[in-house]
């Protein structure tokens, strides 16, 4: 065994004997080089925005970024209400909303931000909705 592949058992061992001293240093250090952080930390998020994405995916939904894009496919990467793709620019991204059932948590399919709204404006509600239906006739 080398030099160097003795260095990172070392270091191993050395952070877990040491775990609070070493936190204590490198927020001392982040304290030290805030703009560096910040600027380091952006051009990570701007380079694993795919990343971020699955693991938010995953954490909220259950879903990976595969699977969404899956999904998307299915709907030919349009609103399953309205049929209508998602607007570009302004304040909100351009993707679909995953709709999922609040009591089950089960993915039923994507939505614009506006039917995603309005599902949650109407409670789930097949009463409500079958109102709105007649009212709207």
């Amino acid at each position: 065994m080398n030099e160097e592949q003795q260095v990172v058992p070392e270091k191993k061992s050395w952070y877990w004997r040491n775990k609070e001293k070493h936190i204590a240093l490198v927020k001392a250090w982040e304290l030290r080089n805030k703009e560096r952080v910040r600027r380091k930390r952006a051009e990570w998020r701007l380079a694993n925005k795919d990343h971020i994405r699955d693991v938010g995916y995953r954490y909220r939904h259950g879903i990976t970024l595969a699977a969404y894009n899956t999904l998307l496919d299915s709907q030919d990467g349009k609103c399953a209400i309205c049929g209508k793709p998602p607007k570009k620019g302004g304040t909100l991204t351009a993707v679909l909303a995953i709709d999922h059932n609040h009591s089950t948590g089960a993915v039923r399919g994507l939505l614009c931000n506006l039917c995603n709204r309005y599902i949650g404006y109407i409670h789930e509600s097949h009463e409500i909705l079958d109102r709105a239906k007649a009212y709207l006739s």
